[in-house]
């Protein structure tokens, strides 16, 4: 029960926080690891549990040639607060800890720009479609394919929006921007988005 009401806030603070366009905390692509395919997943917290076999690190990158996105993915968490932490960078996609590690079983977290003091990574995502495919490609070569589900724009004051942030049981991924009306708020932050754009995509491949 605890887990679960983890993943309700840290949902629901994701996807309110996903439209700040002026964001504070910023990381460099970086190693992740990643745990054999059917092993266990990383905790709420973002540890791996006792006894989970680390098989090494390596850099990814996610791709999406419809929208000619080729970027560069690093880990990110949640700050103090349980908000989850976003890119310093326009073209960084962030893929959050407390999500499962992509193929390995369960639902993949990922966020980016839409617009970072102009067009950011997913600035297109909105052109993509159920069918159309993403790739996570790994720095030895192999690569996951998923396939759209669903596109759809969210409030992110919808009750219903964190679903998207939960386990799904199956290999997923979700991939999260900002959409609508661009409105000025004040403060540091600048300026937020008053929808957000969610891909949902199923495991179809691993080459």
């Amino acid at each position: 029960m605890i887990l679960a009401m983890m993943w309700l806030v840290i949902g629901f603070s994701l996807l309110g926080f996903a439209g700040y366009e002026y964001v504070y905390k910023g990381n460099t692509p970086g190693q992740l690891a990643w745990i054999r395919p059917n092993g266990p997943a990383p905790g709420a917290d973002g540890q791996l549990p006792p006894g989970a076999e680390v098989v090494g690190t390596e850099s990814f990158r996610l791709v999406m040639d419809k929208i000619g996105v080729d970027a560069p993915v690093s880990a990110y968490g949640v700050d103090e607060n349980q908000v989850p932490e976003v890119p310093y960078e326009a073209q960084l996609v962030a893929w959050y800890n407390f999500s499962a590690y992509p193929g390995n079983g369960d639902n993949a977290v990922f966020a980016g720009h839409v617009t970072w003091r102009g067009d950011a990574v997913f600035k297109r995502l909105s052109e993509m479609q159920p069918g159309d495919h993403v790739e996570i490609q790994r720095q030895d070569g192999s690569h996951l394919v998923y396939e759209i589900t669903d596109s759809l724009t969210v409030a992110p004051t919808d009750q219903d929006a964190q679903h998207w942030m939960l386990p799904t049981g199956a290999d997923t991924i979700t991939i999260i921007t900002c959409a609508g009306e661009r409105v000025l708020v004040p403060g540091p932050i600048g300026a937020e988005y008053d929808h957000r754009q969610v891909l949902r995509g199923v495991l179809i491949a691993v080459a």
